[in-house]
């Protein structure tokens, strides 16, 4: 939010082109691609060590 917020502010004040636009969408996709790789590499597979949602060999309800 802040980079978005500044990048208005800088525009309307002049001091960059409106080129420095390109920058927020592209802050925003990198900041998702980065959340989105470390689920998948870092949180699941600690919360399925840890929180397991069904055992190895299990034979529950034979």
């Amino acid at each position: 939010m802040l980079v978005t917020l500044a990048a208005v502010a800088l525009v309307a004040t002049d001091v960059v082109p409106w080129v420095v636009f390109l920058v927020v969408p592209a802050y925003w996709a990198g900041g998702s691609l980065l959340s989105r790789f470390l689920k998948a590499t870092v949180l699941d597979p600690w919360l399925d060590r840890r929180y397991p949602l069904s055992r190895v060999g299990s034979t529950s309800g034979r």
